[in-house]
């Protein structure tokens, strides 16, 4: 079997599953280049060639393919259907490689393996299949899955405990175009021992272009931070398993489920949500938030909506009221005491 180099675009579902991609191919012996952190240049690439009637996270990732494109030999993008039984991903995700294969020229070979939970078609199954396309045996497949599972393991264990730097910065990722590092919000010594909630996707929770690098921000004005990896899947399953509706889209359901558990457990003191505009999911969150935080109206709740022409004069604008607003509620607290 002749090594390749597997490019794997940091953008999506790479976030929750960049250890068991990349450590599979590593495995089987070849190289895997991830494409850097998002940079000025790969969403401008996104933006312009992608259509126009998508969310920024998938015009991002069609930047991180532009890029990659010209550097390996294959180009790893998996069709993902379903990521959990009785639920489905975003059309426009399921739609991606279709997009890439349609729009864009001069592409590499493209493995992308279909991941539908709901018909039985695993992680397991997809990644021996693109293993296949590249020679592979099957002894070197089963081998491959069990180092790669070991490996997303411990990233899952790793933000259970509340580590999250396994997402912030994946072991493996190049570097690319540098970064101004994120500008503090206002830091005030009353605000040390707030908890702020932050909900929103993987892909833009941690992509620190596409989230202005709010975790680090808030970090730094004395907030601790939680987000919903921190949160056992069964855990938020149990939280929405009472609602009087099915939650259709993955993402849904995890996202109320987490933010029920930290509201009904009183583990937060605020909550933001990140939102993508375009993004009919996060549309239907956001009213199911709204309607659960009706029963706490001392938590004071954001929602920050991201497009390609948020600035972030506005977003450290909204960050600082915010936190003024988290701030007020403590005190009204303390004063009701």
């Amino acid at each position: 079997m002749t090594p390749r180099r597997i490019g794997i675009p940091r953008a999506l579902y790479f976030y929750e599953f960049h250890p068991l991609w990349g450590t599979f191919f590593r495995s089987l012996g070849h190289e895997v280049v991830f494409s850097p952190e998002t940079t000025r240049s790969i969403l401008a690439a996104g933006v312009k060639g992608c259509v126009h009637d998508v969310c920024l996270p998938v015009k991002t990732a069609y930047g991180h393919v532009a890029h990659l494109r010209t550097e390996v030999d294959y180009l790893f993008l998996p069709r993902m259907m379903s990521m959990r039984k009785g639920t489905y991903v975003c059309p426009k995700i399921v739609a991606f490689p279709d997009l890439v294969l349609n729009l864009m020229e001069d592409l590499p070979e493209i493995l992308d393996p279909e991941i539908d939970l709901r018909r039985g078609k695993t992680q397991e199954k997809a990644l021996h299949a693109a293993g296949r396309r590249l020679g592979a045996s099957r002894g070197a497949l089963r081998s491959a899955y069990r180092a790669a599972t070991a490996a997303q393991g411990a990233l899952e264990s790793s933000l259970i405990a509340g580590s999250l730097s396994g997402l912030q910065n994946p072991v493996g990722c190049e570097t690319g175009e540098t970064v101004r590092p994120a500008r503090r919000a206002r830091s005030s010594g009353s605000r040390s021992g707030r908890t702020v909630g932050i909900l929103g996707r993987p892909y833009t929770l941690f992509d620190g272009r596409l989230s202005f690098r709010l975790l680090e921000r808030l970090a730094a004005a004395g907030i601790s931070v939680l987000t919903p990896q921190t949160v056992p899947t069964p855990v938020a399953d149990h939280q929405v398993s009472h609602l009087p509706l099915d939650l259709y889209w993955t993402l849904v359901a995890e996202t109320v489920g987490v933010a029920r558990h930290w509201l009904r457990e009183s583990r937060v003191d605020g909550i933001i949500f990140l939102i993508s505009f375009e993004c009919g999911p996060d549309s239907l969150i956001k009213v199911l938030l709204e309607d659960e935080l009706k029963h706490f109206p001392g938590v004071p709740y954001s929602t920050f909506l991201l497009d390609e022409h948020f600035a972030e004069a506005g977003f450290m604008t909204r960050i600082e009221a915010f936190l003024d607003v988290l701030e007020g509620a403590a005190e009204s607290r303390g004063a009701a005491r």
